[in-house]
């Protein structure tokens, strides 16, 4: 049984916490971490930088976490009251209640510091391309571009560089007719 706070009924644009659309939203959220989780600590630990569809993904995923924020500004929440879960369904007191918790995480997560990065590296355009950036040591038929090390300095090849590398001496090699 719900109880609302003052016997009010939610407005029509807040989001009930338990509410089918609240759930698909969070179902979708526990997708996009998992994704996040697989592709963040490859292009970390293999400094590879996304470009074309790859980039365009990671750009709706940043858009996806930023509308999830305004989410949260309109969904009630419980408190506890005299024994029993109360429904806070007033605007203001959802949003202090916001505020006080998980905003600031949330906000700081979903600043926007890759699209910053390639506005300042002029990279911006290139970057959602198929074919990547020209100053990039791309592969043609990835949608992954491993990052060159920076001058001056040794870094082992990355395995997607190895495998480039070997599909280049295989269709080298000339066979005998």
């Amino acid at each position: 049984i719900k109880h609302f706070r003052n016997q009010e009924t939610p407005r029509w644009y807040i989001l009930l916490p338990d509410g089918a659309f609240r759930v698909g939203w969070d179902v979708t959220q526990a997708i996009m971490l998992c994704f996040l989780a697989i592709v963040v600590p490859i292009r970390v630990g293999f400094n590879v930088t996304a470009y074309g569809v790859l980039k365009w993904i990671e750009t709706s995923v940043e858009f996806f976490f930023v509308a999830d924020i305004f989410c949260n500004f309109v969904t009630a929440f419980y408190k506890p009251e005299d024994g029993h879960d109360v429904l806070v369904c007033q605007p203001a007191l959802i949003a202090i209640n916001y505020l006080k918790g998980w905003f600031l995480l949330d906000f700081v997560a979903v600043l926007p510091m890759q699209i910053v990065i390639d506005s300042l590296e002029q990279d911006i355009e290139c970057s959602y391309s198929v074919t990547g950036c020209p100053s990039l040591d791309t592969m043609s038929d990835s949608v992954f571009a491993p990052s060159p090390p920076p001058v001056g300095t040794f870094a082992p090849p990355s395995p997607l560089m190895m495998l480039a590398r070997e599909e280049e001496d295989v269709n080298d090699v000339q066979l005998p007719k």
